[in-house]
């Protein structure tokens, strides 16, 4: 069960989440500052960046990031397959991320998808996921570190396309369902190329 503590910080974080999308939304991301969301919230601006750590961040960064991520890596240092894994990680937070909080995920990825400055911040903060994803992969006894790098990057930006394509077409079903879709197609790629280790150049 979630502390009071806990619970407090993800409602902080969600209400100062809340208040800077509005703001984004109508003034443009370039023209709000931290300091005014701040004052928007009534928060103090270093209550912002403890949370989100930069402006970026607040599009970036929700109250659900620690569970999925300590869920799902949890789950990978004990061994658990990737994708059960990930599909345990994705179950915890998928109901209040993907149904509760619909239409700020919405906004939230469609900003991102219309803002360079948000997108070079979010390749930043992949791939500092990536590698701690990587080492508890490598923790769990399964893969090493070069197929470890391999499985993450193939599979985190299979996620976040996929969720990109659940805000392009309407929010029509649920990220988890385009997930799928996409799953299944990479299996029907290698299941076409046969063994895709007899494809790869001698290096």
């Amino acid at each position: 069960m979630t502390g009071l503590r806990q619970r407090k910080k993800q409602a902080a974080m969600r209400h100062i989440q809340h208040t800077a999308l509005e703001l984004f939304e109508k003034k443009g991301f370039d023209n709000v500052t931290v300091e005014q969301v701040a004052e928007a919230a009534e928060v103090s601006s270093s209550s912002i960046y403890r949370y989100f750590t930069t402006k970026e961040g607040l599009v970036l960064h929700d109250e659900h990031d620690e569970k999925f991520l300590g869920t799902v890596m949890t789950e990978l240092e004990s061994g658990a397959a990737i994708l059960d894994a990930l599909d345990t990680g994705i179950g915890s937070v998928a109901e209040e991320h993907f149904h509760r909080d619909r239409d700020t995920t919405l906004a939230r990825t469609k900003l991102w998808a219309s803002h360079e400055g948000i997108q070079a911040a979010a390749g930043q903060y992949v791939a500092r996921l990536s590698e701690q994803l990587v080492q508890a992969i490598v923790r769990g006894g399964c893969y090493d570190g070069v197929e470890a790098r391999f499985i993450v990057v193939a599979l985190l930006n299979g996620m976040l396309s996929a969720i990109r394509s659940w805000q392009l077409q309407g929010a029509s079903g649920s990220p988890e369902q385009y997930m799928a879709r996409g799953l299944s197609a990479l299996g029907r790629v290698f299941h076409e190329g046969g063994d895709a280790r007899s494809t790869m150049p001698s290096l």
